[in-house]
């Protein structure tokens, strides 16, 4: 598709619609996060090469005090695996939309997905049974992932380009915390979803004083744990 033409298409422009909203949250997580790990003093150079490589913020910012801290390498990669696992069930959850794409197309969607874009895609699309045509999904998914992608990588730009303004002693790694939950309470509506959140709160709460950072892998075990639990009490029930 002519870059010219992009804003054309129905569509798409249906996607980037439906991203405006939540893009205020990208791009103000974004920033918060990027300059909390500016301030950290990893290097500018570093610091784009992770934004564009991981595109995780969540991972980001568990990743680099453990790294700063000089944590074994086995805590920090095995951090960050079971902080983005949660990617593999979103690419579960969107790979029979795909399927007849090749290998590499399918990871560059894969790539390109995020928490925010995934949520949008998959309330308009819940399943691959739907009778839109192929292209019209294809299209929607790489408007909304693609958006999040510019809106995430443009707050890292304003974070790099302001950075230097904002005194060390400014907390940006728990300020970054409290946005993310801004970004999440709204989110939980259901009961699932708020009994999620629930144990993830006690689960920090007795597990925060655990020696390498071990509170955050138990906080996202015990979600994934309660997630699964709730998931077979409901299909008993049903």
């Amino acid at each position: 598709m002519k870059l010219n033409n992009l804003f054309k298409n129905p569509v798409i422009r249906e996607s980037f619609n439906d991203m405006l909203g939540p893009s205020i949250g990208i791009f103000t997580w974004s920033i918060v996060l990027n300059l909390a790990i500016i301030k950290t003093g990893l290097a500018v150079l570093d610091t784009i090469v992770m934004s564009l490589t991981v595109y995780a913020g969540s991972a980001q910012l568990a990743s680099i005090p453990l790294m700063n801290g000089n944590f074994p390498i086995w805590i920090i990669f095995f951090t960050t695996v079971v902080i983005n696992s949660r990617f593999i069930v979103y690419s579960a959850a969107i790979a029979p939309h795909f399927k007849d794409l090749s290998f590499f197309h399918r990871a560059i969607l894969g790539y390109l997905n995020g928490d925010i874009s995934f949520a949008i895609f998959t309330r308009k699309y819940p399943t691959a049974t739907t009778t839109a045509p192929k292209k019209e999904v294809y299209q929607y998914f790489l408007g909304t992932a693609a958006m999040n992608w510019v809106v995430w990588q443009f707050g890292l730009v304003v974070a790099l380009l302001f950075g230097i303004y904002i005194p060390d002693e400014w907390n940006f790694a728990f300020a970054g915390t409290l946005v993310l939950i801004c970004l999440i309470a709204p989110n939980l509506k259901t009961s699932k979803e708020i009994t999620i959140g629930i144990v993830s709160i006690l689960v920090t709460v007795c597990t925060i004083n655990l020696p390498y950072r071990l509170g955050i892998l138990c906080t996202v075990l015990a979600a994934m744990c309660t997630a699964f639990l709730i998931e077979q009490l409901q299909r008993k029930n049903v």
